[in-house]
């Protein structure tokens, strides 16, 4: 697009990325990459603070995250116009949202090659009952809610899409959101750790059935060629996944000897194409969170070839990348920007409902397979985890047309803490 075409064309200088030092009267703020080094100290130290803070409360890293964004935004530092010119001015924007969007994949892509879908076999059938019957009563809960108070909520767009995102949101328990917070909490190696991931894995899967097939709708604009087209194009790319890219990690794997690492030259060219397989994604015009994750399930987990790509790329990705993609929705994020409290609070309502029909739904599930009351109560409160991929559903809406519900999502998560404070409580009792 022309830049005279754009309706608000901005212009800033382009600069150069180191300063000569202030004994020279340069202010190394005017430039970029004095200023992101900056930026990545100021927001991990927010964050370590508030993690810090929060530890006693038992609440997963995410909700730490979550407040050390919003406290860099214009809910609080952000409404002091120097902080914002000096440390986040507008021409950091951009490299701000292009380095949290590496941060995000990267992340996408660990989580993925920390799943083990042979997890669902040895769960067996009650996890996928547990998954879908949470699902279902969610769904049910949140549309019978919106039916009533939908007509209270403010939004910028159609609330019948709000909506939509909302309770598919609340109903799917990632895999890549639930395995973290249950090593935080020390849940992973019990057995009601393991069924809780088994359940979140089936919930992941129909979630991203549920989104492929509406992402290809929506595409396909009424045009059936362009929906098969998109359809085909996916189903494409999981084949070669599965019978094209796992077959090479395998081999990679045999050619390792037992009980030595794998080569550091195959790891660099794993991590590339975790970048490959995401701009074939976003060609393809899916979401570019799908490509990285398929492609870290193709990836065997464990040693030798998963913990190792873990191992390299973790650290790095959760200390320099991920931070500023919560600093990206911190700095949009103004919770004195609700214009009306009555949609504040219907908006509440709904999500609230969401969450009583996902424990509601698992709670029965699991009294129906014989699971003790205590079990299952726990069990629900952990499949209600919320994490960066709710950021990411939530984030490519509200980004362009939602700002409204930038509020609801900050509640959202607060919600999300206390269920792994009570998840938390609850187990250690039992």
């Amino acid at each position: 697009m022309n830049i005279s075409s754009a309706p608000n064309p901005v212009c800033f200088p382009i600069g150069t990325p180191n300063s000569n030092g202030l004994y020279l009267g340069d202010n190394p703020f005017n430039h970029f990459f004095s200023l992101f080094c900056f930026q990545v100290f100021l927001m991990t130290m927010i964050m370590r603070i508030v993690r810090i803070l929060l530890m006693p409360l038992k609440q997963p890293e995410i909700v730490s995250q979550v407040i050390g964004g919003i406290i860099i935004g214009p809910s609080f530092l952000g409404r002091n116009k120097m902080f914002v010119k000096w440390v986040f001015p507008l021409n950091s924007r951009h490299l701000i949202k292009t380095v949290s969007e590496i941060g995000s994949l990267a992340f996408l892509f660990i989580s993925g090659v920390k799943q083990d879908p042979s997890m669902i076999k040895q769960s067996g059938r009650k996890a996928v009952v547990i998954a879908i019957s949470g699902w279902f009563l969610t769904v049910v809960s949140i549309s019978s809610t919106a039916s009533f108070l939908g007509k209270y909520v403010t939004a910028d767009i159609s609330t019948e899409i709000v909506f939509y995102y909302i309770s598919t949101t609340i109903a799917v328990t990632n895999f890549p959101v639930a395995q973290p917070i249950l090593a935080e909490l020390n849940l992973l190696n019990c057995d009601l750790g393991r069924l809780a991931l088994a359940a979140s894995l089936v919930s992941d899967l129909i979630g991203w059935a549920v989104f492929v097939f509406t992402a290809s709708v929506l595409n396909s604009n009424g045009n059936v060629l362009r929906l098969m087209s998109y359809i085909g194009s996916m189903a494409l790319l999981i084949i070669v996944l599965i019978y094209v890219a796992r077959p090479v990690m395998k081999s990679i794997i045999r050619k390792t000897p037992k009980g030595k690492p794998v080569n550091k030259k195959y790891i660099a060219p794993i991590l590339l194409s975790a970048f490959v397989v995401t701009f074939v994604t976003d060609f393809m015009g899916a979401t570019v969170a799908q490509g990285p994750l398929f492609l870290g399930l193709a990836i065997p987990d464990g040693l030798p070839l998963g913990a190792r790509i873990v191992q390299s790329f973790e650290t790095v990705n959760n200390i320099l990348f991920l931070p500023f993609y919560f600093s990206k929705l911190g700095i949009t994020t103004d919770l004195f920007s609700v214009s009306s409290w009555k949609s504040w609070w219907a908006m509440q309502v709904i999500i609230c409902s969401g969450y009583i029909g996902k424990t509601v739904g698992t709670i029965l599930a699991s009294l129906f397979y014989k699971m003790p009351w205590s079990d299952s109560i726990s069990l629900g409160l952990i499949l209600n985890f919320k994490g960066i991929l709710e950021l990411l559903t939530f984030g490519s809406l509200l980004d362009n047309k939602a700002k409204h519900l930038y509020p609801f999502l900050f509640s959202l998560f607060s919600s999300s803490g206390k269920c792994g404070q009570f998840a938390c409580f609850d187990t250690k009792i039992n």
